[in-house]
């Protein structure tokens, strides 16, 4: 069945995205969200995202379309030109600073050799002072 694209105005402009998700063998849930503005053959947007909470890797969080705005604010900020033809413009874990309320960027399933999110220590976990 094919997943139907959400629209969403930001800055003036309509956006169209959807969201899926995988699980890592760590059983983390990896959300994969795509996003695109302008013309069919436009630069697509794309994310990978984790739940910030160590506690529940299995959880059941999925963006919000706060978060979409979000990212897509912060894409535009950082060089993704949704007007432009070419390759997908990423959002990267090791050099973007995305902060969402419940979500982190991740590169799993993006980059073949990337640990799980649990197996590496998280920047912000909740209860936990830096």
């Amino acid at each position: 069945m094919k997943k139907k694209l959400r629209k969403i105005v930001v800055e003036g402009m309509p956006f169209w995205w959807k969201a899926d998700w995988f699980y890592h063998p760590d059983q983390s849930r990896i959300l994969r969200v795509r996003i695109w503005g302008g013309e069919k053959r436009s630069q697509p947007l794309f994310v990978n995202l984790t739940s910030k909470w160590v506690e529940y890797p299995v959880s059941c969080a999925y963006p919000m379309p706060k978060d979409i705005r979000a990212i897509i604010t912060y894409a535009l900020a950082h060089g993704w030109k949704p007007s432009a033809q070419g390759e997908a413009h990423w959002l990267k874990e090791e050099s973007d600073q995305l902060e969402l309320e419940d979500l982190l960027l991740t590169d799993v399933g993006r980059l073949p050799q990337t640990p799980g999110p649990l197996a590496r220590k998280r920047a912000w976990a909740p209860g936990e002072s830096s």
